[in-house]
């Protein structure tokens, strides 16, 4: 899931965003060659330098799931920003209890500057699971009654299939 949003305020040098999954959703953590990927900064917000790089972490706080972003570059006006989550959606259908996005001027968090906590809504539909045909049944043989050493096939979706990201 792709959640896109704008703050109002300026970003200075050493405040943080934190993010407020609703509890209804699941953060998924999955890691690729020991590197979380359940959850990244896709863009809007940069590095202070390569040296010192931009930092998301997930943390559980009174049972709700945060993500938090620091070191990031600051910001006098800032971007639009976009972050990708990997999230297990609730099986009820229809609109969801709202993200809370807030920063604040430090990690102390004694300081908030931003706060949305009531429009930043994802709209959970019921999909149903598309109808699988059988594979035909193939015995690959010759005219003789023998069966062949070997076969070449390929394989053509007959829609795009859905991906992450």
């Amino acid at each position: 899931m792709r959640l896109s949003f704008r703050l109002s305020n300026p970003l200075n040098e050493g405040s943080i965003i934190e993010i407020k999954i609703p509890d209804s959703m699941i953060l998924r953590l999955e890691n690729v060659l020991l590197n979380p990927s359940s959850f990244y900064v896709e863009r809007g917000i940069d590095d202070i330098s390569n040296e010192n790089p931009m930092r998301i972490t997930s943390f559980t706080l009174t049972g709700s799931t945060y993500l938090r972003i620091e070191n990031y570059k600051p910001q006098q006006q800032p971007n639009s920003m976009s972050v990708v989550m990997l999230l297990e959606l609730p099986n009820s259908n229809g609109l969801s209890l709202p993200f809370e996005i807030r920063s604040y001027r430090s990690i102390s968090k004694l300081n908030e500057i931003d706060r949305d906590v009531s429009t930043a809504r994802i709209d959970v539909m019921d999909i149903p699971k598309p109808v699988q045909n059988p594979a035909p049944v193939f015995t690959p043989t010759v005219a003789d009654g023998t069966s062949l050493l070997s076969i070449s096939f390929s394989i053509e979706p007959s829609r795009n299939l859905p991906g992450f990201g």
